[in-house]
């Protein structure tokens, strides 16, 4: 990549970080996601979105939300979930 596209990303990046509302181009360029993923989030209603005629149209808060909220637990986390679980069983039981 030459130094002029990268400055050129580096301006269209800073653009796009004071827009609330981001298009689907937009969003796939800010968050590096495939534009068909995004696609197929929106197809199944999996990621808010807003329609404007034909345009699709992303509140940049409600994808980083999207992002956010498929957190992956943690080894040790997810052991620490096991252990309470399983001692609550055998309370119950």
């Amino acid at each position: 990549m030459s130094i002029e596209e990268r400055l050129d990303r580096i301006e269209r990046m800073t653009t796009l970080a004071s827009k609330d509302a981001l298009s689907i181009d937009e969003v796939v360029m800010c968050y590096d996601l495939k534009k068909s993923f995004l696609y197929s989030l929106v197809h199944t209603k999996r990621i808010p979105h807003y329609k404007v005629g034909r345009l699709l149209f992303f509140s940049k808060k409600e994808v980083e939300d999207f992002i956010l909220s498929n957190r992956v637990s943690t080894f040790d986390e997810a052991e620490s979930f096991a252990a309470t679980y399983i001692a609550k069983k055998q309370l119950t039981n």
